[in-house]
Parts: C-alpha cells; sequence; structure tokens
C-alpha cells in the first residue's frame, strides 16, 4: 500500500488485484469506516477503527492464526514487523484489509492497519474526490493532530519512469498517524498492480521502522 512517513512518501510492493474483490460502494466509507468518534475519544489513536479492528487489537480476534500465517506476505527488507494481506473476506467497506505487527508476537498485535478500494480501470478524479472526503472528516475528529496537506507526487523510489504517481495527506502525532491516500499505477511498469484508496492507520513504533524497513 501507499505509505507517507512524516511528509514524505515510502512505498510498499504494487497491490495486485488478483484476490481482490469487486468495489464497494464508497459513499459508505465515510459513514461506517470511519467509525466516528465523539471529539474526547477522537485523541486517542486506538478508537479509530477500519471494519471494526482498531491500533493495538490482536489480529486473532479477527482471523484464526492459520488465515493469518497463510496471508503473510514479504514487503520489507528488514524482518522486526510482518505484513499480512487479507484479501477475500466479506468486508463491509473495502476490498481488502492489510495489517502489520511485530514479528515474533505470540499474540499478532496491530501495529499497522490499511483499508483498501479497488480503483483498477477505474476513474482517479473519483478516488481523489473520495480522498478529500475522507481528509475532511478525519480533520473534524483529529483537530490537534498536526495536518499534512493533500498532495501529488511521482513515485520515483519504485518507478523511475515516473509515470506512476500518489495523492495523498495526512495527520501526525506522537501515537502514530493516520494518512489517506489514492495510487496510480503506470500501466506500462506495472501492468498487473491495482490502482487504490487506502485509509492506513499507523503507531509511532511502525512508522519509524518504516524508515529503514527497505535499506
Amino acid at each position: 500500500m501507499a505509505i507517507s512517513l512524516l511528509g514524505m512518501p515510502v512505498l510498499c510492493p504494487p497491490v495486485s488485484p488478483d484476490m481482490i474483490s469487486p468495489m464497494k460502494k464508497l459513499l459508505a466509507i465515510i459513514t461506517i469506516s470511519l467509525c466516528f468518534m465523539l471529539p474526547s475519544q477522537a485523541d486517542d489513536i486506538r478508537d479509530f477503527q477500519i471494519e471494526g479492528m482498531s491500533i493495538g487489537d490482536s489480529a486473532l480476534n479477527y482471523f484464526s492464526e492459520k488465515e493469518i500465517k497463510k496471508n503473510i506476505r514479504i514487503a520489507y527488507k528488514k524482518k522486526d514487523f510482518t505484513h499480512v494481506e487479507n484479501n477475500n473476506y466479506p468486508f463491509k467497506n473495502y476490498d481488502a484489509v492489510d495489517i502489520n505487527f511485530k514479528t515474533g508476537d505470540p499474540e499478532y498485535k496491530i501495529q499497522s492497519l490499511s483499508g483498501v478500494i479497488n480503483y483498477k480501470n477505474k476513474s482517479m478524479i473519483e478516488c481523489k474526490k473520495q480522498l478529500k472526503e475522507i481528509f475532511n472528516e478525519i480533520s473534524k475528529m483529529f483537530p490537534k493532530w498536526k495536518k499534512v496537506a493533500i498532495s501529488t507526487s511521482v513515485m520515483k523510489q519504485m518507478d523511475p519512469s515516473g509515470k506512476s504517481k500518489q495523492t495523498w495527506g495526512g495527520f501526525f502525532s506522537d501515537q502514530g498517524s493516520i494518512t489517506v491516500g489514492c495510487v496510480d499505477y503506470s500501466a506500462e511498469t506495472f501492468p498487473k498492480s491495482m490502482d487504490h484508496l487506502d485509509l492506513t492507520i499507523r503507531t509511532k513504533e511502525f512508522n519509524n521502522f518504516l524508515r529503514f524497513a527497505y535499506q
């Protein structure tokens, strides 16, 4: 998924549509998947939910250990954290939910959580419109967090041709981050990759890991 760290883009491997179900109705993402909270609750990153899951939850509350191990994907050179892609599940608002946990953690506590919506062969204009709606809602929910305005950049780290782009904005605190973005892969460079919108929550520790994850 697209990763945004302290105002700088950090990228994970391209997303394949092979195991992603058809795109869900996008309007539901604002009213349901953001899981609106009272203002007094909104400063705690653990209160933010995606498909009922929160940072710090055990993934075993939602998936069997067999499922978790089956869905592990190699995403980083460093092995401090393990990446899991949960596709082909009957999620309400997303086509996939990705998680990361500390490698070797017997409880599989969620350190990063992403909801993904398939935009392959869909309009990026609509993706960016939805991105702005979500961004504005998060801004209301987390008014004290540092805001990084929405911007578009070329993903040169992943695609030297400069034809793949990402548009994203985010919110940061000493607890971690909440980012939302649209990723538009070059059909020439990544013909099998899936353009998508993702909403991602990360702990500060996981964000720090991402600085060195690909080295």
